[in-house]
């Protein structure tokens, strides 16, 4: 039987775990069992918090939202309807962005009802 060796794989695998673990703190980033178990761990929040900044970041955009209509006594949530009702379709973060940079382009929005 011909003989298998493994050595420069299973080297060239623990040494990319290891380079993922650079930042980690202690024996979590030394020890191979660690760091797999930690790298695991880490990945699996990492997939997590991705699916949640987009629900996080659009709660920040109606909070600014909501902030500059209440200025203008008004409401988010009438708003919007007003503007549904209108046919006018915002893009939340855009029309957020434009607030931060360039209020008066939203003060037209309010002119329209």
């Amino acid at each position: 039987m011909i003989r298998v060796k493994r050595g420069r794989n299973i080297r060239q695998r623990r040494k990319n775990l290891l380079n993922q673990a650079k930042s980690f703190v202690g024996a979590s980033k030394q020890l191979y069992r660690l760091v797999k178990q930690k790298i695991q761990r880490a990945e699996s929040y990492n997939y997590i918090h991705r699916h949640q900044q987009k629900r996080w970041m659009r709660r920040i955009w109606i909070t600014r939202l909501n902030a500059t209509f209440r200025l203008n006594n008004y409401n988010y949530n009438y708003t919007i309807h007003q503007y549904f009702q209108l046919n006018i379709h915002i893009n939340r973060k855009i029309s957020s962005q434009l607030l931060l940079y360039d209020n008066f382009s939203n003060l037209k929005l309010f002119n329209l009802f």
